[in-house]
């Protein structure tokens, strides 16, 4: 999965940390997606989408720094 750019980043680091300890339909919920799917595909390297705004929402929801400038999200 390394050659996926986004694994890389902060927030995907996060939002898999916050899965490893809470599970993937609880930490969907805290960012508030309707299910699972969308976290368990980036999980996986396999969004078929943009994930600038799955990031957002792991830096807005998960990131207790708050002095992050960006998302770093993937194109």
């Amino acid at each position: 999965m390394a050659d996926i750019p986004y694994t890389q980043e902060r927030w995907f680091r996060l939002l898999r940390a916050a899965v490893e300890r809470e599970g993937v339909v609880h930490v969907a919920r805290r960012l508030g997606c309707n299910n699972h799917t969308g976290v368990s595909l980036i999980l996986r390297g396999r969004y078929p989408g943009n994930t600038h705004r799955y990031a957002a929402r792991v830096l807005a929801h998960l990131d207790t720094n708050t002095n992050h400038i960006d998302g770093g999200g993937h194109e």
